[in-house]
């Protein structure tokens, strides 16, 4: 078993924004690490649409890594950030979680 990062870039036809990325994290049940990548880069390249307004491009494999024990809680992927507001931020993320929490009738 193995979790992929794949990274694409995304573009608007009219041109008029900053760069865009997208990077899905996937689980492929492949055996072995060749055929992982094999499997990841037929995924990217399944999902690369360069025929609509908006185009994704498949860019590149940035993660291949083979899970030997998948548990519950098992850390799939983090990312450290930056962001100007704290609170804010911080207030925005609680509210997401707010959301999902009312859509599954949950209480914490």
């Amino acid at each position: 078993m193995y979790f992929v990062k794949l990274l694409f870039s995304i573009s608007i036809e009219d041109g008029n924004h900053e760069p865009q990325f997208e990077e899905q994290i996937r689980f492929l049940s492949s055996e072995n690490e060749e055929d992982a990548f094999e499997e990841a880069q037929q995924i990217g390249n399944s999902i690369s649409d360069e025929h609509n307004e908006i185009k994704f491009q498949f860019v590149a494999i940035t993660m291949l890594n083979e899970v030997q024990n998948l548990q519950s809680g098992f850390l799939v992927c983090n990312r450290i950030f930056e962001k100007e507001h704290k609170d804010r931020y911080i207030q925005f993320a609680k509210s997401i979680q707010v959301d999902i929490e009312s859509k599954l009738a949950l209480t914490v």
